[in-house]
């Protein structure tokens, strides 16, 4: 995480992990600031250039090619952090049930296992309907009458 301190660092720019942006110090479009550096305060990274070291000082320029990269970057960090803004509100033991998930589904998938859940069903007795606790008519006319109030069909089960 970089940690940056009342600085003006302009849009397409880029800071590196563990860097540190001082106080009044700037960064202008398409400049970058490689990881662990140290912008001292008051120091101004010109665009295009790139800046590495404590305290930082200029290491070359950059290409066209890695200007395009940087905003680039600078999109899929955006959209990394609209993907992952919910994940603050998590407990740490459903983070570690997240992450134990993805790393046996990684595992699955390198070793081309089938992934998929096999589906269960929980067996219920049949219920009862009207049919089962009524005499019908014909039964009625014989007179005969269903033992156990109905419950016959689910003997033995």
């Amino acid at each position: 995480m970089a940690i940056v301190d009342s600085a003006d660092i302009a849009s397409c720019s880029f800071v590196g992990a563990n860097a540190i942006v001082m106080r009044g110090a700037k960064m202008e479009s398409n400049a970058m600031l490689c990881a662990s550096g140290v912008l001292q305060a008051g120091a101004t990274i010109p665009s295009g250039e790139v800046w590495a070291g404590n305290p930082a000082t200029k290491i070359g320029n950059l290409t066209e090619d890695e200007k395009e990269y940087v905003i680039k970057a600078a999109k899929h960090m955006v959209l990394l952090a609209l993907e992952h803004r919910d994940a603050q509100e998590l407990t740490w033991e459903e983070v570690y049930d997240i992450y134990d998930a993805r790393t046996k589904y990684a595992y699955m998938t390198q070793t081309n296992q089938d992934a998929r859940v096999k589906a269960f069903w929980v067996k219920e007795p049949p219920r009862l309907t009207d049919r089962s606790t009524r005499t019908s008519p014909y039964e009625n006319v014989e007179g005969r009458h269903r033992p156990n109030g109905g419950w016959e069909s689910t003997q033995g089960y």
